[in-house]
């Protein structure tokens, strides 16, 4: 004899997750339930694989499982499983011989059975209804992705291009807003006297006048240091032979010395 059996899908979510730990809830309404349950395959919808484990105490359904990889808490479980059905036996008997009869096509066929569908139809009867089997609108939580955090290890060997850039988002405000602002002590509108006005001026006037000279003065460096540079370059040319004659001749004069004291020892 053959088995009925009725697919059946469970959904969860995980409350709390450990390395390859994790504790479920919403899939089971009792402890009852999950010991039924107990070893069954759990997977997720990024495909990794788990095992119900054990009933946690007083949970109302909840239990421990564990998985080949940390799960997050955003991550939806499935247990997929096959439930048997023992349908209902039926015993009518047929007394008569009606159906190994031969009957003449234009001639009516004996009904023995009416079906469940007909008799619906005749009887204007409508299909019941069952408020679990009905399908519900899918309420899911928006998914909430870690940030990616590369060992140090790792990111020195990654070329510059690849790296993670975390920069500070600058401050957009100008300098003559930040020194209003400060002299008002506030970050509200300040209104400034005629006074302030010709002190704020004058102030922005020196401030120019530093900048430029700050600049003249670099750049009087710079071309100093460039002439010095190139005085220094040809000096080196020119005294080159003689710097290598004097160094050839101390070498010369270093190895005469070091025979004279080896002859000695001898």
């Amino acid at each position: 004899t053959s088995k009925i059996v009725k697919k059946l899908k469970l959904v969860g979510e995980p409350y709390k997750v450990h390395k390859n730990t994790c504790f479920v809830k919403n899939m089971f309404n009792s402890e009852l339930e999950v010991a039924r349950y107990e070893g069954a395959a759990l997977r997720t919808v990024s495909g990794i694989r788990g095992m119900i484990k054990k009933a946690v105490s007083n949970g109302k359904g909840k239990f421990r499982a564990t998985f080949e990889d940390k799960l997050l808490l955003s991550d939806i479980i499935f247990c997929r499983a096959w439930v048997p059905v023992n349908p209902e036996k039926l015993f009518n008997p047929v007394l008569s011989l009606l159906e190994n009869r031969k009957v003449k096509e234009s001639a009516i066929k004996p009904t023995l059975m009416k079906t469940v569908g007909q008799l619906r139809s005749e009887r204007g009867l409508a299909i019941p209804r069952n408020n679990d089997s009905v399908y519900r609108a899918i309420d899911r939580k928006p998914k909430k992705f870690n940030k990616l955090k590369i060992p140090n290890s790792i990111e020195s060997k990654l070329p510059y291009a690849s790296r993670p850039k975390q920069h500070r988002a600058k401050s957009k405000k100008s300098k003559s807003t930040s020194w209003k602002n400060n002299l008002a002590g506030t970050k509200k509108a300040v209104v400034l006297s005629k006074h302030e006005k010709k002190v704020y001026t004058l102030m922005q006037q020196l401030n120019t006048v530093r900048k430029d000279k700050v600049k003249k003065r670099s750049e009087k460096r710079k071309e100093k240091m460039a002439e010095y540079e190139k005085k220094k370059t040809s000096e080196e040319k020119k005294f080159a032979p003689q710097k290598k004659e004097e160094r050839k001749r101390k070498f010369r004069m270093e190895g005469l010395a070091e025979k004279g004291k080896k002859a000695k020892v001898r």
